[in-house]
Parts: structure tokens; sequence; C-alpha cells
């Protein structure tokens, strides 16, 4: 049992051209329901119709009130403990992160070895070596870059986009991964 329910002007608008005893019907309906919980029985067609289309509001604020009869937030304590501060230990990891990302950049070539057209290459795909080297060494990327240049001179084909490349990265022989890398890169990597 309530002491109080929110009418809305919707409600009253929905209902006031209707005749007055119907008016009091549905009144009486949403009035029962809201304070008492109890769906009134044996109303005309029309007024059990308003009352219909009124209800899942009327269920909605009901739920509200006993939401809010639970209790809000918990306070906070007053009794916090003070944040123990430590050190800003500030590495500058975007430094080597953007020359490695530099460095493979510029390791695969602007032009096809074979037949020297563009590979296409565009700053968009600095954006994609930043994402590849969360999964990735740089290393092992410029390794790769580096076989596949060798094996498309050595095969006479044509070399893929740049991006092409980046979105599907060939697997680097097993007798190629021997060889070690020429270019080391800077040790920080993207953490």
């Amino acid at each position: 049992m309530r002491d109080s329910f929110i009418f809305y002007r919707s409600f009253y608008e929905a209902f006031k051209e209707l005749p007055i005893d119907v008016q009091g019907e549905v009144f009486t309906a949403i009035c029962e329901y809201s304070l008492n919980g109890i769906t009134t029985e044996n109303l005309k067609p029309i007024a059990r119709g308003m009352f219909t289309l009124i209800k899942p509001q009327l269920d909605a604020n009901i739920q509200r009130y006993k939401n809010g009869a639970k209790g809000g937030r918990p306070k906070y304590e007053k009794n916090q403990t003070v944040t123990k501060t430590e050190p800003n230990e500030n590495k500058n990891v975007n430094v080597n992160l953007n020359e490695n990302i530099e460095l493979i950049y510029t390791s695969y070539p602007t032009r096809c070895v074979v037949g020297g057209r563009s590979t296409g290459k565009s700053a968009k795909n600095k954006d994609k070596i930043k994402t590849l080297l969360k999964t990735i060494t740089s290393e092992k990327l410029i390794d790769t870059i580096k076989w596949y240049v060798d094996d498309c001179k050595k095969t006479n084909t044509y070399m893929m986009n740049f991006s092409t490349f980046l979105n599907n990265i060939p697997d680097v022989p097993e007798e190629y991964k021997h060889i070690e890398s020429t270019t080391k890169p800077k040790t920080n990597e993207l953490q």
C-alpha cells in the first residue's frame, strides 16, 4: 500500500474527451491499482482499454518505488585509507614505438622489386603496424618483410600492396628463420 503515485498529463489527455462516467471509472481504476495494488474488474470496454494502455507505466512506477525503498548506493566510509603514492617511472615507450613503426614502414619498398609499380604505402599503414606490434615483435615483422622482398626477387613475382601484406602477413619458411635480423629495432615494444 502506497500513499502517493505519479499521475501523468498524458493520462489526463488520453481520457479527458471520454464521457464523465467512463473518466471516473478509468481514474478509479488507476488509483486502486497504484495505491492499493488492486485491479478493478468489470470496467466498461472503453475504460478497460484505456486502463490497459496506462497499466504498463503504472507497473514501471511501482517497480521504481520498490527499488527506491531498498535504498541507494552505500555511503562512502569516512575512514578511508590514504592511497600510497609510488614514484612515476615513466618509460618513454612511444619514442621507441614510433621509431620501430618507422623502421618497419621504411623496410617495405615503395616500388615493387619486379616491374617497379607502386606498393601503395600510406600513413594508414603505420596505424596497422602499431596494431600488429601488439601481437608480433618488430624484429619478426622486419625479418618477414626482408624474406618477402627477397622471395619476390628470386621468383620474379610482383609484390603485394603494403596494406594487403600487413593484413595477410606470410609465414616465413623455417630455412630463412635462422638468419638474424641485421637491423635491430629498439627493445621496448608496444605494451
